[in-house]
């Protein structure tokens, strides 16, 4: 929280550290009281400043190169978007921090999604100035560490290879790692949207802001509009949505084009500068998010059918990234499953070294992995505890994915197959039917609850609840 007011002396009341004094802050604003203010303040903090109000100045300062801008978006009636462009072309990573109205949130919002870094509303604060520079000087600082190798080796450890598909997408992403444009992933089920969705916000300079995933296949859709902005609660209360709750960092939006029809309106508005209100007509709320989304399908073919909203698809798909099945780039099979190997067991407390039998290591790279890395992660567990010692062997292996012949494939598919063997005079209890067939759906969906549910014919709620009593919450991808 930040004091009522600066101290005596016009400054906070407390600071951690000073800044360093090469760090060159430009003023732009018409109002000579809020320049002198800000340069007191900011010259008391050892800021290297300078100022502009006109036209000719306002070139010069951005022919100078400043570090950090702070900038009253009303010094040129509608041309303050067109300064903020001006000065993120010369520098992408240019922090701007808009000083506007308190009554003009609507600048503010137009201002955050036209890429300002922060807002200062007036009558000015001293603590609220500093500290929106100090973060400024932060990210600034961060973004001179971040590199594209950065991201090229979190991208490899979070999809584990090194093939020319995932290659692809490594240079695609230098394109949009230090830029806050919209980024539209696309890929089939499991082949690691997600991933490389967090690839993007951990070597970019929103790394220290939050993550939050919202995935709108698992949500019923007539919540969506509320868990996207939150919505008023009773006496004053809020209850923060996924763009609240990831303010300063990264919402990344899974299967997007199940999104109702409500919330895509909500989003293509926020997207287009609007601003964004809680749920139900609520209060506005101002939240710097970058948006990333992921889907298996082609939206241009939902558009077509007037199933997704165009102004939305526009918004969005700022820049696709094509994200490779799993058969596509089979170099990195090896890679993959030595991750997994690692890591499930490490989660199973065993530490010792795991290998794979040559045969069983083919058999993983000649498989087409229909549900991708997801399927693939859930075969390695299976196998790890098939597998008698500390090699896994190709007998270890899913029938499916050892080549076995159709019959026996079907029978390690279809659990439910196991009912043949009871007797006729035998009773199977209802408990361990209902356990056969949700073991065998969420098999054949490679664990995915939502098509699971369908294809039972219940509530995904009501699979969640039964997952979860009869303890098979280890076969959910």
């Amino acid at each position: 929280m930040f004091s009522s007011g600066p101290s005596a002396s016009g400054l906070p009341s407390s600071r951690s550290s000073m800044p360093a004094p090469t760090v060159r802050v430009a003023i732009v604003d018409a109002d000579p009281t809020a320049r002198r203010l800000m340069r007191h303040w900011l010259e008391s903090a050892s800021y290297e400043v300078s100022e502009a109000t006109t036209r000719s100045e306002i070139d010069a300062l951005v022919e100078q190169r400043p570090d950090i801008v702070c900038m009253d978006f009303g010094i040129a009636v509608g041309q303050g978007v067109e300064l903020l462009t001006r000065l993120h072309k010369l520098d992408p990573g240019l922090p701007v921090i808009v000083v506007t109205s308190q009554r003009d949130i609507e600048s503010a919002v137009t201002a955050m999604r036209a890429g300002a870094h922060d807002y200062v509303a007036k009558p000015l604060d001293a603590e609220r100035l500093l500290v929106a520079v100090q973060k400024a000087r932060d990210r600034r600082h961060l973004m001179s560490e971040v590199s594209v190798e950065g991201a090229s080796r979190i991208l490899r450890g979070a999809m584990a290879g090194k093939s020319r598909a995932l290659r692809d997408v490594e240079h695609q992403l230098r394109r949009v790692l230090d830029r806050d444009v919209a980024v539209m992933l696309h890929g089939e089920h499991g082949a690691g949207t997600e991933l490389v969705a967090a690839a993007i916000h951990a070597a970019s300079a929103r790394t220290h802001g939050p993550f939050v995933v919202f995935d709108a296949g698992t949500h019923d859709p007539s919540e969506h509009e509320a868990l996207l902005a939150g919505r008023d609660g009773g006496d004053g209360l809020v209850v923060r949505g996924a763009f609240e709750q990831a303010s300063g960092g990264v919402v990344y939006l899974e299967q997007v084009e199940k999104l109702s029809c409500s919330a895509q309106a909500q989003l293509a508005a926020y997207l287009s500068g609007k601003g964004m209100r809680h749920a139900d007509g609520g209060s506005e709320f101002v939240s710097n998010v970058r948006v990333l989304a992921g889907s298996s399908r082609d939206l241009r073919e939902l558009v077509e059918s007037g199933s997704f909203s165009e102004e939305l698809f526009f918004r969005l798909v700022v820049y696709p990234i094509a994200v490779p099945p799993l058969r596509e780039r089979r170099a990195d099979i090896p890679s993959a499953v030595g991750y997994y190997l690692r890591a499930i067991s490490g989660r199973m407390g065993d530490d010792s070294v795991v290998t794979v039998q040559p045969e069983a290591m083919e058999a993983l790279v000649g498989f087409d992995w229909p549900g991708n890395l997801r399927e693939l992660e859930n075969v390695v567990h299976r196998s790890l505890l098939a597998a008698s010692g500390q090699t896994v062997t190709l007998a270890d292996l899913p029938a499916e994915v050892r080549g076995a012949t159709p019959s026996e494939r079907r029978a390690a598919l279809s659990p439910v197959n196991q009912l043949l063997s009871f007797p006729d005079n035998e009773v199977v209890p209802l408990r361990e039917l209902e356990r056969l067939a949700i073991e065998h759906a969420l098999r054949v969906t490679h664990g995915s609850v939502t098509l699971a549910a369908k294809r039972l014919g219940i509530g995904r709620a009501t699979l969640y609840r039964r997952i979860a009593t009869l303890e098979l919450t280890e076969k959910v991808a």
